[in-house]
Order: structure tokens, then sequence, then C-alpha cells
């Protein structure tokens, strides 16, 4: 009994270390390899992310993927840690921002200048992720009825990390950090893309169907073609059938670039892309151009920077694992006959190699090599 007390005391002194053992110090990151920050590392971005690289489609030499998770953030990053330790994943690691800052300080140099330097500089590239809608007034408009925001102090911190990565400084002589690293790789989906453009000083549309198509009913929405919805709506009438929330759409190239190149190889130059979201980006911030459209050229697609090549956005999901694998459940809808889920609708329409190539493409500017 005297043995079991000591061994149970024993558990109990080393298990703040055992939770801990994947949260780093931010001044103790050594910038050795390869490390891609991702931020909200929620459970489950981990585990799309994980699959991805367990996949090789995702394919980055000693990479280290390293979660930036910001202290004020709501939600609750002790799962991704318990996640990545109970199943002993050792490429990912975690690191907590502890400063805080509020709305006036955003578009400024403050508490976590130094932190978005630090990681910047043992980094080769970030991930920004999706999520819930911005709040209007950090880019001067009034907040709209159908505008949901639940994680105000999260949208703070990326706005700020990515003003400081590109934006144009109050104080112009001080420089966007990517000015020491222009090949540094930012890659932004969805709500990511957006908090791109507003960190760059552009605006958003808040409600695609109502502004841009005129719709005051999920019953509206749904006469409209596939090309103009960006969300599936079905689910709003019918929401005991379980269909997913995201849908799928064709997007157009504007001009030349890296997506179109990988598009036009897979013989698909208008590729279905998987959307899932309400609000888009409105006017173009500084610095951006739009370099993919919907269909119908209102929504744009992919935004990218003028002056650091691989400063990117995309409206739409690539990275989510059910995109890829054929035991997805997540179901589109009914085609008279069964259930089409987004995996089977992924592969019919010639989707899939384009996704896979745009995680070759991250893989090899990661990775540094030439194309």
């Amino acid at each position: 009994m005297k043995f079991n007390m000591r061994f149970l005391t024993y558990l109990i002194f080393l298990l703040p270390f055992f939770v801990s053992a994947q949260l780093v110090d931010i001044d103790s990151i050594e910038n050795k390899g390869h490390i891609v920050l991702l931020l909200h590392p929620t459970e489950s971005n981990i585990k799309n992310f994980c699959w991805l690289v367990d996949t090789g489609f995702i394919d980055i030499d000693s990479l280290t993927i390293m979660g930036v998770c910001y202290k004020y953030d709501n939600y609750d990053f002790s799962k991704s840690i318990d996640y990545v330790k109970n199943n002993d994943i050792g490429f990912v690691k975690f690191v907590e921002v502890n400063d805080s800052l509020g709305q006036d300080e955003i578009f400024k140099k403050n508490a976590c200048t130094d932190d978005f330097e630090k990681l910047f500089d043992v980094s080769d590239g970030v991930i920004f992720t999706g999520g819930d809608d911005l709040p209007p007034y950090v880019y001067g408009e009034q907040t709209s009825l159908l505008t949901s925001n639940s994680n105000t102090l999260r949208h703070f911190f990326e706005l700020s990390f990515l003003y400081h990565l590109a934006g144009a400084w109050e104080n112009e002589r001080e420089l966007p950090l990517m000015n020491k690293k222009k090949d540094y790789v930012v890659w932004a989906i969805c709500l990511g893309m957006q908090t791109m453009n507003v960190a760059l000083g552009g605006t958003l549309v808040q409600d695609i169907p109502s502004q841009l198509y005129s719709c005051n009913t999920v019953e509206d929405v749904l006469k409209l073609n596939n090309d103009e919805n960006h969300k599936n709506y079905y689910n709003r009438l019918h929401p005991e059938q379980g269909y997913d929330g995201g849908t799928f759409h064709r997007i157009k190239f504007t001009g030349e670039s890296f997506a179109k190149k990988i598009a036009d190889k897979t013989s698909k130059s208008e590729p279905y892309v998987y959307s899932y979201h309400h609000q888009c980006v409105g006017k173009i911030g500084k610095g951006l151009q739009v370099v993919a459209t919907s269909m119908d050229g209102k929504v744009p697609e992919m935004i990218a920077s003028t002056k650091y090549k691989n400063f990117t956005g995309f409206q739409f999901h690539f990275e989510y694992k059910y995109l890829y694998s054929g035991d997805s459940t997540h179901k589109l809808y009914w085609d008279g006959k069964q259930n089409i889920t987004t995996f089977s609708f992924v592969r019919n329409v010639g989707t899939l190699n384009f996704y896979k190539g745009l995680w070759k493409y991250f893989s090899t500017l990661i990775n540094g090599k030439k194309d």
C-alpha cells in the first residue's frame, strides 16, 4: 500500500508535464526542419491536417505543424493537445500566445507584435482556417441581422497577425514582416481569406443570398442554380435528413495563376469546389487581386497579393478529410436513387485531382523546391 501511494503521488506530480508535453514556449521554438503554423488549431483542424500528412497529400520534409493557440480564443485547445498526445503524433506541437489586444489595437503595433515576429521568424508558412463571421465594425460597417460572430477575440488576433504579415502600416517606417522573407507562404481558407482581405483594408458582403441575389427566403435560394449556391440551404428546410452544410459549385479563373495551371493539368479548367459560407469578399484590400470568381463573377473565390507571390486566400475548402475519404458519410443530396456524399461527388466530377494538386504545390513551396 505504501508503494502504491508513492507511485500515485509520482503520477500526480508528473500529470501537468504530460498534459503540457506538446505545448512549447514561444521563445524555445527552434528553427529546425520545416515549421508550418496552424492558426485556430481545433481538434477537427488537427485531425484534417494530420490525415493529409499521413496520406501523403501534404508531403513536406522534416515537418512540424505548430498549432498557435490564442489564450483569449473561446475554443478549449486542451482537446487538441489531448488528441495529439493520446495518438502519439510527434510532428504536431502547440504554442500559446498570452498577450491580449483590443479593437483599437488591431491595425498597429500592439502587445502581440513580438509574438507575431517570433512565430514568423521560426516558420516557413502559416495556414489560417475557417470559422464564424468577422464583426463588421472592424471593416467600418454596421452589423447585419444575418451576421453571426461568437469568437471576437480570435478575430482580433488573426486580423492583427495578417496585418503584421502584409498590411499597410500606419507608421510607414515600419515594414510588413513579409518584407524579410518575401517567399514566406500564407494560405488562408474560407474565413481566413475574408480575414486576409479585411486585414489589408477590404470589406465583406455580409450575406450572399440577400445582398447579391435578392433572396429573402430559403426557398428563394433553392431556386438558384448550383453555381449560385455557396452553402447547402436544403438542410435548413429538412435538418432531420442530415444533409451536409456545404455544397459544390464551379469557379473560373480571371488570369494566370498556380491554381489555374493545376486545374488545366487535370483537364478541369473550371473545377468544382466545396463551398460552405454565406459571406464573401466585398471591396478588395490594398495590394490584393482577385484570381478566381464564381461563374457569374459575383463572388471572389481566390485572392492573392500583388507583392508577395505566396500570399493567397481561398474562399472554398480543400482541407477536410471527408472530401478525400471513401468512408465519408457527409450527404449532399438525394439523386432519386441514393444519397450522394461529398467524396462521391468530388470523385465523379474530377475535383479530387485539383485538390491534391493544391496540396502538392503547397508542399513544394514549403520544401523550397523549384517548379
